[in-house]
C-alpha cells in the first residue's frame, strides 16, 4: 500500500467515523436527528411517489406537527436518509460532470467525495425496526451502494410492527398479530400500499364513488386512468385475494356459487383479512356470518335443526361454489341427510301416497329444514 493510498484510506475510514461515530457489525450505532433529511431531498428525486403520497391517506404525516425523526418519507417506514442522499445527489453531480463513460468501466467516484469515502458510504446500511434504527457496516459484496431501509424486503412482523406503530389503536392490529396471513408469512404491504394506490378504469372496482371522486384531484403524468383507492389495496377485490388463494378462485368458476366475480359479493363482506376469532377469519361466528344476508334463515326458531345449530350452515353448503343447487355438498338432498340420519327408519321411508314405493326425496316432506316454529320434524 503505497503512502498516498494510505493516507486516502485513513480520510475515508475517519470521515465515516465523522459521519456515524464507532461502529461494529454486531451491534452497530442508533440513527440521530441530524441523519433525517426531511422529504424535499426525497421528492427530489422520487417526485412521482411523492406525489401520490402526499395525496393518500398516509399525507397525514408530512404535518409539522411531527419531529423531524417521525416524519413523511423517513418517520415510520425509510428511516433517516442523510447519507443515502448524500451519496445519491454526489452521483448525479458526477453523472453530469461525465456524461460519457468507456462500456463497461465502473463510473468514477463522485468530486464531492473521495474515493475511500464513496466506498465507506457504499458499504453501509440500515437496520430497522422503525424507532430503532441503527448503521452497520457491511462488505462490498453485500451492498454494493447504500440504499435506504425498505420494508417490502424485510420480514412480514418487522413490517407489521412498523405500521403498527401508527395503527396500534385500531382493533386490526390485535388480530393482525394472531391471524393466519401473518402465520403464513404475509406482511401488511403485500395487500397495501403506503403511497397513493392507482387503479385502471378498465375495471369496475378501480373507479372512486362519485363523493370520493370529487374530493380527490389524481394527478394524471402518463397514467390517464388512474384513480384513488382509499384502502391503499395493492389490487382490487377479488383479485388481490385471488393472487393467493388460487383454489378458491377455482371454486368462485363453478355452476353455482356467489356472485364474487359479478360484483355482487366481495370476499371481505364474509372474511376479515387482517384475522378474526371465528375461523376461517370470518366476520361472525358460525352462520351469523352466512345470516347476515340470509336473514330469512336467521331465526331463532322453536324447533332448531341440529345440524345449523352445531356446525352451521357449512354442515350442508360449501360457501364458496358447487356443481350442486344451492351450493349443497351433495347433488341429492337424500344423499346429504343420511349423512347425519343414519337410523334405519331415516333409510327407507315408503310413501305410496307421494309416489315414494321405496323411499324419496327427504326436502318433499321436510320442508323448513333450517328451522320451525310450528313441526318439530319439520314438515309441511
Amino acid at each position: 500500500m503505497t503512502g498516498r493510498y494510505a493516507a486516502r484510506f485513513l480520510l475515508g475510514l475517519a470521515a465515516v467515523v465523522f459521519l456515524f461515530g464507532s461502529t461494529s457489525a454486531a451491534q452497530g450505532i442508533p440513527a440521530q436527528a441530524s441523519d433525517y433529511v426531511g422529504v424535499t431531498p426525497c421528492s427530489d428525486c422520487h417526485f412521482a411517489y411523492f406525489q401520490q403520497f402526499q395525496k393518500g391517506s398516509m399525507a397525514a404525516l408530512l404535518s409539522d406537527k411531527y419531529p423531524l425523526e417521525q416524519r413523511g418519507c423517513e418517520g415510520i417506514c425509510h428511516g433517516p436518509g442523510r447519507v443515502h442522499a448524500n451519496v445519491e445527489k454526489a452521483k448525479r453531480e458526477q453523472e453530469a460532470a461525465t456524461p460519457q463513460t468507456t462500456p463497461g468501466a465502473p463510473p468514477p467516484p463522485p468530486p464531492t467525495l473521495t474515493p475511500e469515502e464513496f466506498k465507506a458510504l457504499s458499504q453501509t446500511r440500515l437496520l430497522g425496526p422503525p424507532g430503532r434504527w441503527r448503521f452497520e457496516q457491511t462488505t462490498e459484496e453485500q451492498e454494493e451502494r447504500f440504499q435506504i431501509y425498505n420494508p417490502n424486503h424485510q420480514p412480514p412482523k418487522e413490517v407489521s410492527d412498523a405500521c403498527q406503530s401508527c395503527h396500534q389503536k385500531d382493533e386490526k392490529a390485535s388480530l393482525f398479530a394472531r391471524s393466519r396471513h401473518l402465520g403464513a408469512g404475509v406482511s401488511c404491504l403485500d395487500c397495501h400500499d403506503p403511497h397513493l394506490i392507482i387503479g385502471n378504469l378498465r375495471e369496475e372496482d378501480a373507479r372512486p364513488s362519485a363523493a370520493l371522486e370529487s374530493q380527490f384531484s389524481v394527478p394524471k403524468r402518463s397514467f390517464e386512468h388512474t384513480w384513488l383507492d382509499n384502502r391503499l389495496l395493492r389490487e382490487g377485490e377479488p383479485k388481490l385475494c385471488y393472487s393467493c388463494h388460487r383454489e378458491v378462485e377455482a371454486q368462485f368458476q363453478l355452476p353455482v356459487r356467489h356472485r364474487v366475480n359479478e360484483g355482487s359479493v366481495k370476499c371481505s363482506d364474509c372474511h376479515n383479512p387482517h384475522g378474526s376469532l371465528s375461523a376461517p377469519e370470518l366476520r361472525a361466528a358460525g352462520s351469523e356470518a352466512c345470516s347476515s344476508c340470509h336473514v330469512e334463515k336467521r331465526g331463532p326458531f322453536v324447533h332448531e335443526h341440529a345440524a345449523v345449530r352445531v356446525e352451521g350452515c357449512t354442515a350442508c353448503h360449501t360457501p364458496h361454489g358447487s356443481i350442486n343447487r344451492q351450493l349443497l355438498k351433495r347433488r341429492q338432498d337424500r344423499q346429504l341427510c343420511l349423512e347425519c340420519h343414519t337410523a334405519p327408519e331415516s333409510l327407507n321411508v315408503p310413501h305410496p301416497r307421494l309416489g315414494f314405493q321405496a323411499a324419496g326425496e327427504c326436502t318433499r316432506c321436510h320442508i323448513d329444514i333450517h328451522g320451525s316454529n310450528y313441526q318439530k320434524q319439520f314438515l309441511r
